[in-house]
């Protein structure tokens, strides 16, 4: 008879057993979240889920994906550390995730609640900020660089950012900065909302922004800029107390205002619902010079819609737009352009279809 094994030597097999289990269970748990973040297009673990909304917000975005479930996939973007970003972009450089918004997302410093930065900020640079709050800006050059903008939950219609600040006792005339700068930072609402836009901007200057998940991506007015951004992805509300219809949705809407452009972005609304990724109006008052120059567009009615506004104390006519050297996609409803019969563009040319390098038509020219 062969002698008991002694109880050291029991233990020692149980332990033994003991961590081959939790070996392999550890294992079976790497290789379901690797399964996961591979069926789910995702390059990261984390997310911020809104549990009523279902809303991913940062450092997590909704992005289109072909190979995705309904065409959409979650892109993780946390941690983000980038490198230094030529500007201005290269012609050929599409902007996206990887070279617009944050340059590094793991220095941010949290600042709570909303804010107003006035004169006592002229001159000053913000730097490395993450607003849960909505920001004004009513000083002058003033610059934001590798800020995200994550906005609160809103009462009343509102930006993520606003440099117009209307005027409490004169609607439609504006108070706010002038000469400010928004450089790599990125714009989505903590709190989605059909009350909520990303930006609105007058006498603003934006470089490699990335915009989404609002209503509007931006309104622009007075001497404005926006060159080298990503504006896609808009939040679509099928009621909006300011239509009839839900939300109309535009990556960039241009109520008034003069010397405006609009130049190298990629404006994807990536939603057959959207209005467009232009929208130029004179519902606030006379629009001036415009240009749209070197973007990719899609989506929409029409993608670019320019259209007057019939008013009797506005002008009837808009005659100071132009649009060139702009890549469309093939997804708006009716067209890529459209003008109403009172616009006559400054410029129409070089024009094309993204996919084929083909010449777009002339503009549509109706009132619709």
């Amino acid at each position: 008879m062969l002698p008991k094994a002694s109880s050291k030597n029991n233990t020692q097999k149980h332990a033994t057993k003991r961590n081959l289990l939790i070996a392999l269970g550890a294992a079976l748990c790497v290789a379901l979240i690797g399964y996961i973040l591979i069926a789910t297009h995702a390059a990261g673990p984390f997310a911020v889920v809104d549990p009523t909304t279902g809303t991913v917000a940062s450092p997590a975005n909704i992005v289109s994906d072909a190979t995705a479930l309904n065409g959409k996939a979650v892109q993780f973007t946390a941690p983000v550390v980038s490198g230094a970003r030529p500007d201005p972009f290269p012609a050929n450089m599409k902007p996206d995730a990887t070279n617009t918004g944050l340059l590094n997302s793991g220095i941010l410093t949290v600042v709570s609640g909303d804010q107003t930065f006035d004169a006592s900020y002229d001159g000053q640079t913000i730097s490395n900020k993450d607003f849960h709050g909505f920001v004004k800006v009513t000083g002058s050059n003033i610059t934001f660089t590798n800020c995200i903008f994550h906005g609160g939950k809103a009462a009343s219609n509102t930006a993520l950012l606003d440099t117009q600040v209307e005027d409490s006792m004169s609607p439609y005339t504006h108070r706010g900065g002038k000469n400010i700068v928004v450089k790599d930072s990125e714009f989505v609402p903590i709190a989605p909302s059909v009350l909520i836009d990303g930006i609105w901007g007058e006498n603003i200057t934006l470089l490699r922004v990335n915009v989404h998940g609002s209503v509007d991506d931006m309104k622009l007015s007075n001497n404005s800029m926006v060159r080298d951004s990503y504006l896609h992805d808009m939040q679509w509300y099928d009621f909006d107390p300011n239509t009839t219809d839900g939300t109309h949705n535009d990556c960039v809407q241009i109520l008034d205002g003069t010397n405006i452009q609009v130049i190298h972005n990629n404006m994807n609304p990536n939603d057959s619902r959207a209005n467009s990724s232009v929208q130029i109006t004179q519902d606030f008052g006379t629009t001036g010079i415009v240009s749209l120059d070197s973007n990719w567009a899609d989506w929409g009615g029409y993608s670019f819609n320019i259209s007057q506004k019939r008013n009797s104390d506005l002008s009837d006519t808009l005659k100071t737009v132009s649009v060139t050297n702009n890549r469309f996609g093939r997804h708006a409803e009716y067209g890529p352009v459209k003008i109403g019969t009172g616009v006559t563009l400054t410029a129409f040319s070089g024009n094309v279809w993204d996919d084929s390098g083909l010449p777009i038509p002339q503009p549509d020219k109706n009132n619709n």
